[in-house]
Formats: structure tokens, C-alpha cells, sequence
């Protein structure tokens, strides 16, 4: 039923594909062709495969710009935090300074387990 070997280009399956999808009869579409019906069915399956990739790929680009704002804020903020974590009492040679209770505020993590630390450790200094 096929023709042998026949080299089809994109544009010609495209308008055979079309054509049964505006509703054309596939067995006599597939004849006038010289194409079986499961070529036909194929070459259907495979044009609609590849516009549902096509409509996919919008949405995650979208997505992937979303992402990329997401991305930029967070290392702004980033940049936000690490600026107000420096420690305000440093002299401008970046010596260490410690508060009230002798702990170094320069900490780069400095939290408040890591004050904790810091103080069990300036008491274990002091009763030695």
C-alpha cells in the first residue's frame, strides 16, 4: 500500500496530518497518499505529542522566569542580612570586641545558641 522508500518533507505530513484532524475519512486519506492508515495514525499522535511539548514549554518558561526572580530577591536578601550581621562594636582594624559578658560579637553566625556557647565557655575560662 505505501510507496517505496517515499522521502515525505515536514510541510507535506503536516498537511496530511491537518487534514484528517479537519475531519477527513482516514482510509481515503491514507490511500490518495500511498500511506497505510497506521502511518497516518502515527504521524497524527506524534504532531499532537509534540504540540502539547510546545504548549508545555511556555508555561515553564514562565515558571523558569518566576525562579529567576525568586533567585535574585533571595540573594539580595542574602546580601541584606550578611550586611546587618556585622558586628556594630569592631574597631575599624576588625579587632574582636566582646559585650558585657565577655563574649566576641564578631561571630560571623553569631545567634543565640551560639551566644549560648560562647558564654559556657568565657564562665569555664573564669573559674579556671
Amino acid at each position: 500500500m505505501s510507496s517505496p522508500q517515499r522521502k515525505w518533507t515536514l510541510e507535506r505530513k503536516m498537511e496530511v496530518v491537518l487534514e484528517l484532524l479537519r475531519g477527513g475519512d482516514a482510509a481515503s486519506i491514507s490511500r490518495s497518499n500511498g500511506i497505510s492508515q497506521a502511518q497516518l495514525f502515527d504521524w497524527r499522535n506524534r504532531f499532537l505529542e509534540a504540540g502539547k511539548a510546545a504548549l508545555k514549554v511556555r508555561r515553564n518558561q514562565d515558571h523558569d522566569k518566576k525562579i529567576r526572580h525568586l533567585e535574585r530577591l533571595v540573594g539580595r536578601l542574602t546580601m541584606e542580612k550578611e550586611i546587618l550581621k556585622k558586628p556594630s562594636n569592631s574597631n575599624a582594624r576588625g579587632d574582636q570586641r566582646a559585650d558585657k559578658d565577655g563574649v566576641s560579637t564578631n561571630c560571623h553566625f553569631f545567634s543565640t545558641r551560639c551566644k549560648s556557647i560562647h558564654l559556657l565557655q568565657a564562665e569555664s575560662k573564669k573559674r579556671r
